[in-house]
C-alpha cells in the first residue's frame, strides 16, 4: 500500500498523470491503476476524473494528508532502526571514585 500513496503523492505534486508517472518511472497506465486500487482498497473516490486530472475529492485530499504522514513515520521508523543496529552494545568499564560509586552501579537502572 505504501507504493499507492507514493503514487498519490506524486500525481498531488505533478498534478498530471502522465508527470507523476514519469516522476516515478512507471508507465502512466501503472499509475492511474494504482491509484483505482487504492480507491477499491479504501471504497471511496479520491480522485476526479475527467479528460485529465482535475483534482482530489474530499476524501482525497484526506487520504493524501494521511498518505503523507504514513510515509514520513516510515523513513523516521527507517533512521532509528538504523541507529539501533549501529549502536555498540559492548561493555564500558568506568574507574569512579568511592563517594560516587553507589550513584555509578544505580543510575543506569533508571
Amino acid at each position: 500500500m505504501l507504493d499507492k500513496f507514493k503514487m498519490l503523492i506524486a500525481l498531488s505534486e505533478a498534478q498530471h498523470f502522465r508527470k507523476a508517472a514519469e516522476k516515478l518511472n512507471m508507465p502512466q497506465p501503472t499509475l492511474s491503476a494504482g491509484i483505482k486500487t487504492l480507491e477499491s482498497i479504501l471504497s471511496t473516490q479520491l480522485v476526479i476524473r475527467g479528460s485529465r486530472f482535475n483534482g482530489f475529492t474530499d476524501a482525497g485530499l484526506t487520504t493524501l494528508q494521511y498518505a503523507k504522514n504514513i510515509l514520513n513515520n516510515v523513513e523516521q521508523m527507517k533512521d532509528e532502526l538504523k541507529n539501533l543496529q549501529s549502536f555498540d552494545h559492548r561493555e564500558i568499564k568506568l574507574a569512579v571514585i568511592p563517594t560516587a560509586q553507589i550513584w555509578a552501579l544505580t543510575s543506569h537502572r533508571s
